[in-house]
């Protein structure tokens, strides 16, 4: 078992690597970039993964290209909302003030999408669903291909 110390140091560890892959994703295009790994399913049979055009399309989110980062990955937008959602709720649970209590006890007594019974089924037909989408050869569907 983990001790408090040590947890605290990896939360901090975490949220720190985090935020220099934020900041390269911010600074650098991963578009024609070496640097940045390539999908190996699409390298090897030319099928686009539900991640593909992941990371550009983070990279044109953090420097506010809402519509480019939606051309990349449609998928992810969605995905950074739920995270967001839950997140957010999590953080509100942890309010600790006489100020904040009405807003902790609401976010304390609210459902994250990402908690409900059903999410990960949800996710992966959605996953699939979007895949096999952005890979069917109709011309209609070329604006979910990055």
């Amino acid at each position: 078992m983990i001790s408090t110390f040590k947890k605290s140091w990896l939360t901090i560890g975490i949220g720190v690597l985090a935020l220099l892959a934020l900041l390269l994703f911010f600074k650098v295009n991963p578009e024609g970039n070496t640097f940045f790994p390539k999908c190996p399913l699409h390298q090897h049979t030319g099928i686009y993964c539900s991640g593909c055009g992941s990371q550009r399309a983070i990279h044109d989110l953090l420097n506010g290209q809402l519509t480019e980062a939606a051309s990349h990955n449609a998928l992810l937008p969605l995905a950074l909302l739920a995270l967001f959602q839950h997140y957010s709720l999590k953080g509100m649970g942890l309010l600790r003030h006489p100020k904040t209590d009405k807003l902790r006890l609401w976010a304390e007594n609210q459902k994250s999408w990402l908690t409900h019974r059903y999410a990960p089924l949800v996710i992966l037909v959605l996953a699939l669903g979007f895949m096999l989408l952005r890979n069917l050869p109709f011309e209609s569907l070329e604006f979910l291909r990055p």
